[in-house]
């Protein structure tokens, strides 16, 4: 009597179906970033958001295809992954066309406090669509990257000084201006609403920098001191010719 060959086990057959449907259903939906209409692209960006990792690898394929709205697709998609979309989504900062760019930065902007050490580190690539895209990720991301900003106001590396003030500039003029706005609002809710607010932030700034004034580093003390002469002079509307 003949021996039977060993069968796999039913739990791994039905997990590779699975993955082999997934995979197929992955490629579709890639396929479908580079559709011209924009509501197939949004579809297929928030289905692959919603398969989350598997996707990856697929994404990361399209940010290297030739037609500019499939990478635009792919950066927002990869958007929702979190943490392993991170290195290429600064890689992408890099490309040719804004709208591809822009996009990568609002995602890493989005992806917020897990991005800002990669980000901080992209302020000294000296290709200029990566640090500037840096700076824009860094002052949607807000008030949590303020500290780590300033920390950076030392960095030797260079760029990342002038980049973390550009941030921090962009951060004042963005939260600080419109809530200080708000305590002239003559309502008093809303002026009430802003000082809360606006102490909040300013309570984040100050705590960092007292930290940093007490750092054993000379160079990260003298960041700290001269810091809010260079925000608000950053921050300050350039008069126009």
């Amino acid at each position: 009597m003949k021996e039977r060959a060993p069968t796999e086990p039913a739990g791994r057959i039905i997990d590779g179906r699975q993955d082999a449907k997934r995979e197929i259903l992955v490629q579709k939906l890639v396929a479908d970033l580079a559709d011209p209409r924009p509501a197939v692209q949004a579809v297929a960006a928030k289905a692959l958001c919603g398969i989350g990792a598997p996707a990856i690898p697929r994404l990361i394929e399209a940010l290297a295809d030739q037609r500019a709205h499939l990478r635009a697709g792919a950066v927002v998609a990869l958007s929702c992954v979190g943490g392993p979309a991170i290195a290429p989504l600064i890689a992408a900062l890099a490309d040719d066309r804004r709208e591809v760019s822009a996009a990568a930065a609002a995602a890493l902007g989005d992806i917020g406090v897990p991005a800002i050490t990669s980000l901080i580190a992209a302020l000294a690539d000296p290709r200029v669509g990566v640090s500037a895209g840096a700076v824009v990720a860094l002052a949607r991301i807000g008030t949590p990257a303020v500290a780590r900003l300033i920390d950076a106001l030392a960095d030797p590396r260079p760029g990342v000084s002038d980049g973390a003030t550009a941030a921090l500039a962009d951060i004042a003029a963005r939260v600080i201006a419109p809530l200080a706005a708000a305590l002239a609002d003559q309502r008093t809710a809303v002026s009430a609403a802003g000082f809360v607010a606006l102490t909040g932030i300013g309570n984040r700034v100050v705590a960092a920098l007292t930290t940093a004034l007490k750092n054993p580093d000379p160079e990260v003390r003298r960041a700290a001191a001269e810091a809010p002469e260079k925000i608000v002079a950053a921050a300050r509307p350039r008069d126009r010719d």
